[in-house]
């Protein structure tokens, strides 16, 4: 005999991210067990991520590779600048008509780059590359005052004037890791010795006269384990955090300078695997440990830094994109407008995005998936820009929709060559799963009968609805759509969102669907076709009884 109706309200799907991590039998129904192309909106619900919108014309100058490296720099006068690597090339991409990749000319005699893992840098109007197996290079928009020319050509890319050596010793070649702070340049991870810091001298990047400012340190001296490799650097509150693949040292800098540096603190066992996902999101610093995403946080009445794991409801998922990715092609990105940190795994095709407005009870943040973007890479300008860039070029994430070149996968399948400037309008796929559930009683039979599901959309929607029983694979579906609508318009300005990111109409509607079938348990997917406007699920409420116990 079937007993009364129970009622299960979810006010905020998909509040606490994706989680791969637990077991899914009892699992708390604001977890999601599929979350693609979704961020967890300011508002707590699960809604569709913004658009790619491609900002490259020319995206023939890639010769159909990835851009693997972007980096955004302000010049003293006010000059934006965007740096793309890729083809084993430099580019500064054109952020005005007719938006096009312009190749920087090499030094004379300098040897071909052979790959596109730079590391890149500003110090006093001067941007400055590093690579593994390459010489240093350095770039100014044309008015430096200092050599090698007192106005360089913005269109040229010119070599160092010292090479970055120790106090004692020989050169150990060519650096990996550079790092502006401290009015200095850092330099480490040298192609001959992983172990040597050096700095430069005072606001001169490239030059190291050590009798003056510039000097070095030698970390054999200080590792805990004894030996460990530089993987990147990092400066946060007055600290030099220097990153190795299995410890962490972190360096007291005094107003004197870092040649005045103390030792402040040391961490064993976790390091970073990947020099590019050392991030800053304003008060903590975010790296990629072998084990997953890790925080670096500083307790100032301990003067200690404690690790939290911010991955640890996607870790396993996380280690196995470690597994088969190269460390260096890895890359991360902190959009503080969005609140989320992205990390790239080119090799894979994936991104995961961490919200970062919440941590959960087990000092997890938020995940979810971006997958089969083509994206590589991403920068952060000082006008509140997010810049993506990858297979076609660069891109702008804003709007509903992305718009791609319009070249073959992983954009699509088209089978033949396109013109520059070709592109596509494609709709965002956005994907939610919840776990299973079995209303309090896992024994009984359950009789879905309704679904009101409370959405933000445009007024043109095509929403599939899944359902299955008993860890089963969408069983039952029915499809929502609409063409236009006579609900109220949703005033999206009014929650403070992005005007570029609405694009057209949005509704605020409830929708009650029937439902069938049984099972012990039940769990939903939505994928909906997202174009025009931004798409959100803003309240669940299911209605099913309760049967017999099987």
């Amino acid at each position: 005999m079937t007993q009364s109706q129970n009622n299960v309200s979810v006010q905020a799907p998909g509040f606490m991210g994706l989680n791969t991590q637990d077991s899914p039998v009892g699992m708390d129904i604001s977890f999601a067990a599929i979350a693609d192309n979704c961020v967890i909106d300011k508002f707590g619900r699960i809604g569709s991520r913004k658009g790619f919108q491609v900002q490259t014309t020319n995206y023939s100058a890639l010769n159909g590779e990835q851009a693997e490296q972007i980096f955004h720099f302000t010049s003293r006068a006010g000059v934006e600048w965007l740096f793309v690597c890729g083809n084993n090339k430099i580019f500064t991409q054109q952020l005005a008509a007719p938006f096009e990749l312009q190749e920087l000319t090499l030094p004379q005699d300098y040897p071909s780059i052979t790959d596109n893992n730079w590391s890149i840098c500003t110090l006093s109007d001067w941007v400055y590359f590093v690579q593994a197996g390459h010489t240093p290079l350095k770039w100014n928009d044309g008015t430096a005052d200092v050599a090698p020319d007192p106005s360089p050509d913005p269109t040229l890319l010119y070599e160092w004037t010292e090479d970055p050596v120790p106090s004692t010793g020989p050169p150990p070649g060519a650096p990996n890791v550079n790092l502006a702070a401290f009015g200095h340049q850092f330099c480490a991870a040298f192609d001959g010795n992983k172990s040597i810091l050096v700095w430069s001298d005072l606001l001169i990047g490239d030059i190291f006269t050590t009798a003056t400012a510039g000097g070095s340190i030698d970390l054999t001296e200080v590792w805990p384990f004894g030996y460990d490799e530089v993987t990147a650097l990092y400066a946060h509150n007055n600290f030099l955090i220097v990153f190795g693949q299995q410890s962490i040292l972190v360096f007291n800098v005094p107003e004197e300078g870092p040649v005045y540096a103390n030792l402040q603190d040391t961490i064993t066992g976790i390091g970073c695997i990947a020099r590019d996902t050392v991030v800053g999101i304003g008060g903590d610093v975010l790296f990629l440990d072998a084990t997953g995403v890790r925080s670096l946080g500083r307790t100032i009445q301990e003067k200690s830094v404690p690790i939290g794991d911010v991955s640890i409801n996607v870790r396993t998922d996380i280690k196995k994109a470690i597994e088969q990715s190269q460390a260096k092609r890895i890359k991360a990105v902190y959009a503080p407008d969005d609140s989320f940190y992205g990390i790239f795994f080119p090799d894979i095709d994936l991104t995961y995005i961490f919200d970062t407005r919440i941590t959960l009870e087990n000092g997890a943040y938020r995940p979810t998936r971006w997958p089969n973007l083509g994206i590589t890479c991403s920068t952060r300008s000082t006008q509140r820009r997010t810049w993506f860039a990858g297979r076609g070029g660069v891109y702008l994430y804003q709007g509903a929709e992305d718009l791609f070149p319009d070249i073959p996968a992983p954009f699509g399948t088209i089978p033949s060559p396109r013109e520059d400037g070709e592109v596509v309008l494609v709709p965002i796929e956005m994907r939610y799963f919840t776990n299973p559930q079995d209303f309090g009683q896992p024994v009984n039979l359950k009789f879905p009968k309704q679904l009101d599901l409370t959405i933000i959309g445009s007024t043109q929607l095509l929403l599939g609805i899944f359902w299955s029983f008993d860890w089963g694979t969408n069983d039952n579906n029915t499809t929502y759509s609409r063409t236009g609508g006579t609900a109220a318009q949703y005033n999206i300005a009014e929650y403070n969102t992005d005007a570029e990111y609405s694009g057209g109409e949005s509704l605020l509607t409830t929708e009650q669907f029937n439902l069938w079938g049984s099972g012990r348990n039940v769990d939903f997917g939505f994928v909906c076709t997202v174009q025009g406007s931004p798409f959100s699920i803003q309240e669940l409420n299911i209605q099913a009884l309760t049967g017999r116990i099987v």
